[in-house]
């Protein structure tokens, strides 16, 4: 299987948001796939919860 060199983007109920290597314009072998960072939560990656998690639209840049 392959593996992903960044980390699953969760939001706070367990949902899959995206893949750090996605939003630095590389590719992932899919969600599904091992990532190497491990999973953070969607708000550490854009500093608030994002609208799924209750805080209104987050947009990571």
């Amino acid at each position: 299987m392959s593996r992903c060199a960044g980390w699953l983007v969760v939001h706070d109920g367990g949902g899959v948001r995206a893949c750090t290597e996605e939003h630095r314009g590389g590719t992932c072998p899919g969600y599904h796939a091992p990532h190497t960072g491990g999973a953070i939560s969607c708000r550490m990656l854009v500093g608030r919860p994002c609208a799924t998690c209750g805080g209104g639209v987050a947009r990571a840049s």
